[in-house]
């Protein structure tokens, strides 16, 4: 299912083709609880996306701050920007990123 951008509409696939190989698409004209109840989750699922992309770059940032401080670089491994314009490379194997123990007390490198 698609809805058109002023989100008045949506297109189904009936399941028949008007020729072979071409299906059939049907537009259902939406009502207004339903546009409203889909622009709602439309700009909820925007706003998440955004906050999950926030979320990532924030762990990502953590993530290497951590090694900055406890692991030392090598030359050899993948360059990440810090804050403060400061440069790190991360080396291997800790270059694919960390995982923590249960209990929080022990971080190992992902591939571990």
């Amino acid at each position: 299912m698609r809805f058109s951008s002023d989100l008045r509409a949506a297109l189904v696939l009936t399941g028949e083709q008007v020729a072979a190989g071409v299906p059939q698409v049907r537009r259902v004209e939406l009502a207004v609880q339903e546009r409203r109840t889909l622009q709602t989750l439309h700009e909820e699922l925007t706003e998440s996306e955004s906050l999950l992309r926030q979320a990532e770059k924030n762990w990502n940032d953590f993530q290497h701050q951590l090694l900055a401080k406890y692991v030392p670089g090598t030359g050899e491994g993948t360059g990440v920007a810090l804050s403060g314009d400061l440069g790190y490379t991360v080396p291997p194997p800790w270059n694919h990123g960390i995982a923590l123990t249960a209990d929080f007390r022990f971080v190992v490198p992902r591939d571990f």
